[in-house]
């Protein structure tokens, strides 16, 4: 990870925030509306400027899943795991919910409203033949795995609408979140809104701006009558939040002096 990375926008925000004293209460003031509990000491990724690392949640170096969980969950993405990779999370931390069984918090965090992409999942081009097809396995798998959470999600509400071909990132943010919770670890989602960040021309200034954009970009996929409400999904549920927080301390400027 390159050194503007981690000083500027959602990556920067997110390690100071986790980095800070008020971190673990500001998340239980986030997630106690539904029942879940943070403790102090709960395991989470990234966690400091030391070790920045994005989880993907079934990374050897975490304990977030058990191995076997870890391995049915790239079983479900990805059909060659040599060489692939699954999404990483800005942030993942232990939780417990509302009956005190293991659960996980997962964040989406975002500081500017350009971040909130629509775009569907781009198409790897490989020089190799037999590299292309395992490219294109991988991604006929991730289409089925994103459709499958749709099949079982429809069921809960008609107007879900998750593929790969647009708002991808969303999609396959609420397609882990039904997996994980169909494996019985019950999930909270959090799509977090850094507000105030002055080092871009393109900050979220307000939370009102921030819900509206959040709901303007996910409405076709996921209702806003869902927000808050616990998706059961067989063995577990999970939930969506959209939330904000100030930022600490604005991103630095580029040296060409452009946000």
């Amino acid at each position: 990870m390159s050194k503007n990375q981690i000083r500027r926008g959602s990556r920067k925000h997110i390690l100071e925030w986790s980095g800070s004293n008020d971190f673990i209460p500001s998340l239980q003031r986030i997630v106690s509306p539904i029942g879940f509990n943070v403790c102090k000491n709960a395991d989470r990724q990234p966690k400091s400027y030391d070790d920045c690392r994005e989880s993907t949640l079934t990374n050897k170096k975490d304990s977030f899943l058990t191995r076997c969980q870890a391995q049915c969950v790239r079983d479900w993405w990805l059909f060659h795991k040599r060489g692939s990779k699954l999404p990483t999370w800005d942030l993942v931390i232990q939780a417990e919910d509302i009956n005190k069984h293991p659960a996980l918090v997962l964040v989406e965090a975002k500081a500017r409203i350009s971040e909130l992409r629509s775009d569907g999942k781009k198409s790897s081009k490989r020089s190799q033949p037999e590299a292309q097809k395992r490219s294109d396995d991988n991604d006929e798998r991730i289409g089925k795995a994103i459709s499958e959470a749709m099949s079982f999600l429809k069921h809960q509400n008609p107007k879900i609408h998750l593929c790969k071909y647009e708002n991808y990132q969303f999609c396959n943010r609420i397609a882990f979140s039904w997996k994980l919770a169909s494996m019985g670890i019950p999930v909270v989602l959090v799509y977090l809104g850094f507000l105030g960040d002055t080092g871009f021309t393109d900050r979220i200034f307000t939370k009102e701006r921030w819900t509206q954009s959040v709901r303007e970009k996910t409405e076709k996929n996921f209702p806003f009558e869902l927000w808050a409400e616990e998706i059961r999904c067989g063995a577990g549920s999970f939930w969506f939040l959209v939330e904000s927080k100030k930022v600490l301390s604005p991103s630095q400027q580029l040296r060409s002096g452009k946000p």
